[in-house]
C-alpha cells in the first residue's frame, strides 16, 4: 500500500532538514545529529533550532529517533515525500554509460543497471505473448521428418523436428516458407493461430494436399511447444552482502527467500504504466521480506512497440535515490533510442 504524504505541509526549512538527513543518513549510515546538519546553506541555523524542527518531523511521522539521545533516522514515510517532493527526479545523464551498452535486451540492460549502481537489478523478461514473429523456416531434414525454427524479434531461435507424410519437395516447401513469411512476418506468436494460418495456405496451389491439410495444425503445435515463457531474471545478488544495511542474517535470507518468488515481483511490475519510473519503499512493498528495501523500477517498449520490459533496482531505503532514478532512466532512454 502507498503511502501518503499529501496532507504533509512543510516549510522550506523542514524540507532541508529532511532532505539533509536523508542524504546524510545514506552516506554514513548512522543516525543523524542537528549539529552535523545545522551548518548546511539551506538550513543556517542554531543546533537548537534545528533540533526542534527535528521533533515536529518526527511527530508527523517523517524522522524516527531510533534511541534516547540519538540523531533522527527517516521514516518510510519521510523517504516517500523526498521522492514525491523534493527529488528533482527523471535527469537523464548519459556519460554514466561510458558506452557500456552493446545489446538492447532486457536481460543486457539488467546487467547494466546493476553494474551502474552496485545494487540489485531484477527484469521480468516477456512472455510469448509479447513477443512478435521475425522470421519462419520449414527445413527438409529426411524423407519423413521436417525442421521447424522460428526467430523471434529479441532473436530467440526456437525450433521442433516433427515427423511428417508427403512432405512437398523442396521447391514447394520454399514456396510455403515465402509465403510464411509475407503472412506473418513481425506478426505477434500468439496471433499466428490455426485458423490464421489454414486461411494464408488458401493461397497456395494444390492446398489440397495432405500435407497442406497438417501443416496449420503441425506449425501451432511446434509454436506452443517451444513458445518463449515470462521469467524473472537477477543480476548483482552479490550485493546484497555488501550492504550493511542487511548485515542481520535472518533479514538477509528474508530477503534472498522472497527474491525466489517471481509472482511477487509480478505483483509490484503490474503496478506501472510504460514509461513510468516508480519508487516503492520499505512496506509499500507487496511482501514482509521487503520490508527493509526500496525498488525504484520502470517498463520500457522492445523493439519499437515488440514488447514490454521492465526493470528494477532493489536496494536498502538508504539508497540514493536521485543517482539511482537518473541511471534507470538513463539506461532505458539509451534502450529505447538504440534500436
Amino acid at each position: 500500500m502507498a503511502l501518503n504524504d499529501d496532507k504533509l505541509q512543510l516549510t522550506d526549512r523542514q524540507r532541508a532538514i529532511l532532505q539533509a538527513v536523508i542524504e546524510e543518513y545514506v552516506q554514513t549510515a548512522v543516525p543523524v545529529g542537528s549539529s552535523s546538519i545545522a551548518d548546511r546553506p539551506d538550513i543556517h541555523a542554531s543546533s537548537a533550532t534545528v533540533r526542534h524542527e527535528m521533533s515536529l518531523l518526527e511527530e508527523l511521522g517523517i524522522l524516527l529517533q531510533p534511541h534516547t539521545s540519538a540523531g533522527r533516522v527517516p521514516t518510510d514515510l519521510g523517504y516517500r515525500y523526498y521522492v514525491n517532493n523534493i527529488l528533482s527526479q527523471y535527469r537523464t545523464d548519459k556519460s554514466q554509460l561510458n558506452q557500456q551498452m552493446r545489446e538492447p535486451g532486457v536481460e543486457a540492460t539488467c546487467r547494466l543497471l546493476g553494474e551502474l549502481t552496485r545494487y540489485t537489478a531484477l527484469a521480468m523478461i516477456p512472455g510469448a505473448q509479447e513477443y512478435r514473429l521475425q522470421h519462419i523456416e520449414l527445413a527438409p531434414v529426411s524423407d519423413d521428418q521436417l525442421l521447424i525454427v522460428l526467430v523471434t524479434s529479441d532473436r530467440q531461435v526456437l525450433h521442433s523436428l516433427t515427423t511428417v507424410t508427403d512432405r512437398p519437395d523442396p521447391a514447394r516447401l520454399r514456396q510455403l516458407n515465402d509465403l510464411l513469411n509475407q503472412e506473418f512476418m513481425n506478426k505477434l506468436l500468439v496471433e499466428i493461430t490455426e485458423e490464421a494460418l489454414t486461411n494464408a495456405m488458401l493461397k497456395l496451389p494444390n492446398v489440397n494436399a495432405a500435407f497442406y491439410r497438417s501443416a496449420p495444425d503441425l506449425l501451432t503445435r511446434s509454436m506452443k511447444q517451444n513458445q518463449p515463457t515470462g521469467r524473472m531474471h537477477l543480476e548483482g545478488t552479490t550485493h546484497l552482502f555488501e550492504q550493511q544495511d542487511f548485515a542481520d542474517m535472518p533479514r538477509l535470507r528474508a530477503l534472498m527467500e522472497v527474491l525466489n518468488e517471481e509472482s511477487v515481483f509480478e505483483t509490484l511490475f503490474n503496478r506501472i504504466q510504460p514509461g513510468e519510473i516508480q519508487v516503492s519503499i520499505g512496506t509499500e512493498n507487496p511482501h514482509i521480506g521487503l520490508e527493509e528495501c526500496s525498488i525504484v523500477f520502470t517498463s520500457y517498449s522492445i523493439n519499437d512497440g515488440d514488447g514490454i520490459g521492465r526493470v528494477g533496482i532493489l536496494g536498502p531505503k538508504r539508497m540514493p535515490y536521485q543517482r539511482v532514478i537518473n541511471t534507470i532512466n538513463t539506461v532505458v532512454h539509451k534502450v529505447e533510442i538504440k534500436k
